[in-house]
């Protein structure tokens, strides 16, 4: 059956990557969470999509001029309006990854880390991550994923046992070829690169199929049949409603 993965936590209603957001994913019971990390100036790890903290919170500048004391100083909902969902009661600080898998340890849950090294280093990122990963025993419900593949080769690296994925824009050729060559075990497309061919040729070289970002309920209907791995979606709610009732 194919799996639902919150984007960002639940990101269409609530503020992404934030506790609020991975909790409210949670509740609606969407069988996995991504999230995107960053190295912090003081060698954090922490949970941010972008860059920059401008975008998503009341601070300015990249992440890794803060240390996490700094960055634990700005709200991450400062930008995010509030909604019949999502009621602001307090400020959203940044987590950490430890602090992500203290809240997630107990639960029955996926994790997709997305490694942000493909417009900044964060050099020593996978190492890090792959300690707190194995310090939180989360080896086996884990997806390392991201844009820059040399970082999921470093990653393998680290951590053979650990359950990679090559995310990717546009079209590879052959991609289930590419993934079984580096002994990669999912393959991250964007949703508009899927077609049969490519879902059966997945299916035969045994590559997980986890595509992104998908928020149409008709498109999510239409992919269903194909037997994707997962569905990565900023609304979980609704895609988790569609499954069930694709499932009757």
């Amino acid at each position: 059956m194919t799996k639902i993965i919150a984007h960002r936590g639940y990101a269409s209603k609530y503020p992404e990557n934030t506790k609020s957001a991975f909790e409210s994913a949670y509740q609606e019971q969407a069988d996995g969470i991504e999230i995107d990390v960053h190295l912090s100036k003081d060698g954090e790890v922490v949970i941010c999509h972008d860059d920059r903290i401008d975008r998503t919170s009341n601070g300015s500048g990249f992440i890794y001029e803060y240390n996490l004391e700094q960055l634990k100083g700005f709200d991450f909902a400062a930008n995010f309006e509030s909604n019949d969902e999502y009621q602001k009661k307090a400020e959203e600080k940044i987590m950490t990854l430890q602090e992500y898998f203290e809240w997630a340890k107990d639960k029955d849950l996926i994790t997709n880390i997305e490694l942000k090294t493909s417009t900044v280093k964060n050099d020593g990122i996978e190492e890090m991550v792959n300690k707190i990963i194995v310090n939180y025993q989360q080896e086996k419900s884990v997806i390392i994923s991201s844009f820059n593949h040399k970082s999921i080769l470093k990653m393998k690296k680290e951590n053979p046992g650990i359950s990679c994925g090559f995310l990717t824009m546009h079209n590879l050729l052959d991609p289930e070829q590419y993934c079984r060559k580096y002994s990669v075990e999912y393959y991250h497309p964007n949703h508009l690169m899927i077609d049969e061919e490519l879902v059966k040729n997945c299916k035969n070289s045994n590559t997980g199929l986890n595509i992104w970002t998908l928020n149409d309920a008709e498109s999510i209907k239409e992919m269903l049949p194909l037997g994707l791995t997962s569905i990565i979606t900023d609304d979980p709610k609704m895609a988790v409603k569609i499954v069930k009732s694709h499932k009757l």
